[in-house]
């Protein structure tokens, strides 16, 4: 976030089950909004880039605890939040397959470092094939710390 600004980046992963980047964004919004919205406005946007590109079903991750519960339908939300997670559920609702799960900060630190990077950017970047090389590198990292090792 960008608080002098007003304005917020989002990061958008979209991987294989093998961990391959399909598709990625940095996404920049002008306001200021919460940690929470920030977070579920890149879920909002991730299900749209996903469904545009005809890739399901999904496993749709999040840092925050509290949006994964909202957008689960777990607790209610309120305010501002009400409109995206609102959004979000309606998007849900057209594939049965797709679920929202929680994973720790260290393990979404690539969706993480995409939306650091948006916050330069004068305009939203979506990306394709070949992706830069620091994304890549950074994909490669997140597939080689989740492999367990042999005992």
């Amino acid at each position: 976030m960008d608080l002098g600004r007003g304005r917020f980046g989002a990061g958008i992963v979209i991987r294989d089950s093998m961990g391959r980047i399909l598709k990625a964004a940095a996404l920049i919004f002008n306001g200021r909004v919460s940690v929470d919205i920030a977070k579920a406005k890149a879920i909002y946007e991730g299900l749209l880039l996903a469904e545009e590109s005809g890739l399901h079903p999904l496993v749709v991750e999040s840092d925050s605890i509290n949006v994964v519960r909202l957008c689960r339908g777990e607790i209610d939300s309120r305010g501002d939040m009400c409109n995206v997670i609102n959004d979000i559920q309606i998007l849900l609702a057209r594939d049965n397959r797709t679920s929202v799960s929680y994973i720790s900060r260290i393990r979404n630190r690539l969706a993480h470092e995409v939306a650091r990077r948006a916050i330069n950017l004068e305009n939203s970047v979506y990306m394709i094939a070949p992706f830069p090389s620091w994304l890549q590198m950074l994909a490669l990292s997140d597939v080689l710390c989740s492999v367990p090792l042999l005992q």
